[in-house]
């Protein structure tokens, strides 16, 4: 099986490794390494992405017991060895999503008695769904506010392989779902949880969280979150579109609310305008 390199060193964004084989299947070309520090789609976290050779990998699949690097075009018959390069930008922003998540799933559970019953990692918002069905603005101010303490008193990230009876002396937050030896991702006294997925050494490596707001998905609520270098990008995104309301309609920050109000009552065309321009954005 090939050794997944992205277990033993999370921040390591190249490598170099022997070819084992070049394919094709219904997903397109694809090629299987001795040793690999590109992590596949698994666990509600996508892959990573890069290039082999300097051959752009498009996906990277975990496919009967493979982990199979899916490469823009093939790779040339005979090429026995490659040099592995992983998208930094993407790997480190999975991370920072991956770990965040973790922290807001264990505050919910453990001082709001929520559980979490899955996660997903988009491209450009998280989200969690919990089970319940309605979430306050007090509750999640108050979960917010925890979870960034926990990020700012940068407590250690460790990931342990055990097998099940020794994961099961944590105290984990739901039973583990696999047999013989697990993965534990470990922050002290804030989680306990078995995952595959990639994170930092550091809660302070996630640099803030975010929580976006909820909507009702079935009988639970979908939580909408952001982490790390996405906060900062959804804040200058907002500013943006503050900064052009505000030169289409000159009052501050906090009158522009009433004054758009205003104008949807009094103005129509002047409305419509401001809509429409703040859209475009």
């Amino acid at each position: 099986m090939t050794k997944k390199l992205y277990y033993i060193d999370p921040y390591q964004m190249e490598f170099e490794s022997k070819v084992t084989k070049i394919d094709q299947d219904d997903h397109g070309f694809y090629v299987v390494l001795e040793e690999t520090a590109f992590y596949p789609t698994g666990g509600g976290q996508p892959c990573d992405k890069g290039t082999l050779n300097e051959i752009e990998v498009i996906d990277v699949e975990e496919v009967e017991d493979e982990i199979r690097h899916y490469t823009k075009e093939k790779l040339p018959s005979g090429t026995g060895t490659v040099l592995g390069i992983i998208d930094q930008e993407r790997r480190t922003d999975h991370m920072q999503q991956h770990c965040g998540q973790h922290m807001i799933s264990a505050i919910f559970h453990d001082q709001f008695d929520i559980p979490t019953t899955s996660f997903h990692l988009g491209k450009d918002t998280s989200t969690i769904d919990l089970d319940t069905e309605h979430l306050s603005n007090d509750l999640l101010q108050n979960a917010e506010g925890q979870v960034n303490e926990v990020i700012c008193d940068n407590v250690p990230v460790q990931s342990k392989w055990m097998s099940v009876k020794e994961a099961e002396e944590y105290p984990l937050r739901k039973s583990v779902a696999v047999d013989g030896e697990v993965r534990l991702v470990i922050i002290s006294g804030i989680d306990y949880n078995g995952c595959g997925g990639t994170h930092p050494n550091f809660t302070g490596e996630v640099m803030a969280v975010k929580i976006l707001g909820w909507t009702k998905n079935k009988k639970q609520v979908r939580l909408e979150f952001v982490c790390g270098q996405r906060v900062l990008d959804k804040l200058g995104q907002k500013h943006q579109v503050v900064t052009e309301m505000k030169r289409i309609v000159p009052k501050p920050e906090h009158q522009l609310v009433e004054e758009v109000g205003r104008l949807k009552c009094l103005d129509r065309p002047v409305f419509e305008q401001t809509v429409n321009h703040l859209i475009s954005l």
